[in-house]
């Protein structure tokens, strides 16, 4: 039964996401590099979803050495979602995962949806809603988030980042730690 839901809620929010984004006002001058996909204690899947702007990214890479901070990117350029059926699979997937284990079995499972859903969104035709840069990605974003990509971009995008100067795989957590 979990699994199931899980299958269902995925394939929602892959359809989902990019209505959301679709509504979102879009840049006149500059390309979107990235789509953040943030979560929080309170919406485990998506809470907010932030366009990253070239320009913004490049100001962020400039003052930090990080490229991907989506709080440093313009409150206009986002989304949440509020559809309710899907609110209600998250509140039954929750329920069915001991809900009572703070940052327990639930909190992991829905991390790896969406870990999922961003790899799956990562594929798809987003310039057909955006005028996106060469270097584009989907990412999970959430408070606690120290940068590593490697969990929901595809390896190929993340070494292309890698080669353009964008991003520094000192952010890859590894596998033992």
């Amino acid at each position: 039964m979990v699994e199931e839901l899980k299958k269902e809620i995925i394939n929602e929010l892959i359809r989902l996401i990019p209505k959301a984004v679709s509504e979102i006002n879009k840049p006149h001058n500059d390309k979107v590099c990235f789509i953040a996909l943030y979560r929080d204690d309170y919406d485990p899947l998506v809470s907010l979803i932030q366009l990253g702007l070239v320009k913004y990214r490049q100001e962020c890479f400039e003052s930090s050495g990080f490229s991907f901070n989506s709080g440093e990117q313009p409150a206009k350029y986002q989304n949440d979602l509020t559809d309710e059926r899907l609110k209600e699979k998250e509140k039954l997937l929750i329920s069915m995962l001991n809900p009572d284990d703070y940052y327990g079995e639930w909190w992991k499972e829905t991390e790896q949806i969406m870990f999922e859903v961003s790899m799956r969104l990562n594929e798809f035709e987003w310039n057909e809603i955006l005028d996106i840069s060469d270097d584009f990605i989907v990412f999970v974003d959430w408070e606690a988030w120290e940068g590593d990509l490697s969990v929901s971009v595809p390896k190929e995008k993340i070494e292309y980042l890698i080669k353009e100067g964008l991003y520094d795989e000192k952010f890859i957590k590894k596998s033992d730690e």
